[in-house]
């Protein structure tokens, strides 16, 4: 939050540029908020979106939705992805706010939601819900 209010999202990781065709060769970034196509190599647009999921998840639950696991068992656990999810974590939490993040952290990059007009819908029905963590 800066000094006017404002909410400024920054890079939690290393963000790289997109080719012409919406891919990236390299994978920097922060693991476990590093998409799964990302962790191979190769980032697309969508990979953003993922990575907005993992932050969601981190925000409301105070960590990431891959927290309990190291190392390896993290690239695995995104590859197919298992994690808790967040309505079990928040019992509070709106079912369209555990929908949004569950479409961001789908496995598949064509399968996740990826537009800000399709995330402004469960942002909205969410509008009124704090994430504090300490409400947690």
């Amino acid at each position: 939050i800066d000094s006017r209010k404002r909410a400024r999202l920054l890079d939690f990781g290393v963000a790289g540029r997109l080719s012409e065709v919406g891919e990236s060769s390299g994978n920097s970034g922060t693991l476990g908020f590093m998409a799964p196509e990302q962790l191979q190599g190769a980032a697309v647009a969508a990979s953003d979106y993922y990575a907005l999921g993992c932050t969601l998840y981190a925000l409301a639950c105070g960590s990431g939705p891959f927290a309990q696991c190291e190392g390896l068992q993290i690239l695995a656990a995104q590859a197919q992805g298992q994690y808790r999810p967040i309505s079990q974590v928040r019992s509070d939490c709106p079912p369209a706010f555990a929908e949004l993040v569950e479409k961001l952290l789908e496995v598949e990059p064509q399968s996740r939601l990826s537009s800000l007009q399709a995330i402004a819908p469960f942002l909205a029905e969410s509008r009124s819900w704090r994430t504090s963590s300490a409400e947690a």
